[in-house]
């Protein structure tokens, strides 16, 4: 009986399926038998395989290694959609790009020898050490691409533009932009006088000497705020009130609707509208003698009681008097009596 091995057909041990005669060159395995470098050699003009693969492989163990020179690691594997096998890549994980479905060989890094970027030339962005996907329709990433709406060209010094977009929009000046602003170094500096410091974005000064109130260009100093939106009582850093026409902030503004004097912290009132009895923190007014309301009750209870003692003397006084004057009389009359009775029993 003649062994399996010396059967016609394929000549991988056991199998009992035909010699692939399909193409130019006959294959001395069958189909699932035939390495793919017989079919395809790489290079193009390098001998065909003539080594056995595994059925459920599409290579054989000679060129599963990738082709990149140095490199021992197996080619990346994928199933393919039409058979039940996996193919291979031409590369390894390390080197195959880095995009699911490119299989090109990643570029090489230019800078540190053997090593690659992480897609292919095709595909990564092409700015120096950067290892970004390219955005579709360009050749840079969105990092490296010019800010400049429309322009798809690469930025240049580590900016946000190109070299033709990369200067300073500032009438008449050619120096380069500073980032993040679109002006130059001399046009960012802060606006107050003798700071070097830039200019915080959409401000003419820098976060120093910005005014915290949005949209304003005035200097703060030494302050949080400016001048113009600063409470003007001495060495007060808070924001003013935002009634119209107001000077002072909530501690350091008078209550009285209206009044835009300032007062110390722990006084409620200004003098204008502050009582004038010694410790009393309420509102006066003007129709009130400038006292509150509680004391120019009092005082008025007091000025009535006052007057009502006057008074009281003034009729005693009065009345006293007339019972003087009433006495004399009664005494005048007692006399004229006296002196009737008298001289009538005399006649």
């Amino acid at each position: 009986m003649m062994g399996c091995h010396t059967k016609p057909g394929c000549a991988a041990t056991c199998c009992r399926g035909r010699k692939d005669e399909s193409g130019p060159v006959s294959s001395k395995f069958c189909k699932k038998h035939t390495c793919d470098h017989f079919y395809f050699p790489i290079p193009m003009k390098a001998p065909r395989c003539e080594f056995q693969k595994d059925p459920k492989d599409s290579v054989c163990p000679h060129h599963v290694i990738c082709t990149v020179q140095g490199c021992e690691c197996p080619r990346l594997q994928y199933r393919d959609p039409d058979n039940p096998v996996f193919r291979r890549y031409k590369f390894c994980y390390d080197h195959k790009c880095a995009l699911r479905e490119c299989p090109e060989k990643r570029r090489p890094d230019g800078i540190n020898q053997n090593q690659f970027m992480t897609y292919c030339d095709n595909h990564n962005c092409i700015a120096e050490g950067c290892h970004s996907m390219v955005q579709a329709g360009r050749s840079c990433c969105e990092r490296h691409t010019c800010g400049r709406p429309g322009c798809m060209a690469i930025t240049v010094n580590q900016g946000r533009f190109c070299r033709t977009h990369n200067v300073c929009e500032w009438p008449d000046c050619h120096q380069p932009k500073t980032d993040p602003h679109n002006l130059c170094r001399i046009h960012t500096q802060c606006s107050t006088a003798g700071c070097t410091v830039l200019k915080q974005i959409g401000s003419m000064h820098c976060a120093n000497h910005t005014c915290f109130l949005r949209g304003c260009n005035n200097s703060t100093g030494a302050f949080r705020l400016c001048t113009s939106h600063r409470c003007q009582f001495a060495s007060c850093n808070e924001h003013r009130r935002t009634a119209p026409g107001a000077l002072h902030c909530p501690s350091h503004s008078c209550r009285s609707r209206g009044c835009r004097n300032g007062v110390e912290e722990e006084t409620p009132y200004c003098e204008a509208h502050a009582c004038e009895a010694p410790g009393c923190r309420l509102e006066a007014k003007l129709e009130w003698e400038h006292k509150c309301l509680d004391h120019f009750k009092r005082r008025y209870e007091s000025v009535g009681e006052a007057r009502l003692i006057d008074e009281v003397r003034e009729l005693r006084q009065v009345l006293g008097e007339r019972m003087a004057v009433i006495q004399d009389q009664e005494e005048c009359i007692r006399r004229q009596d006296a002196m009737i009775r008298r001289f009538g029993c005399c006649n």
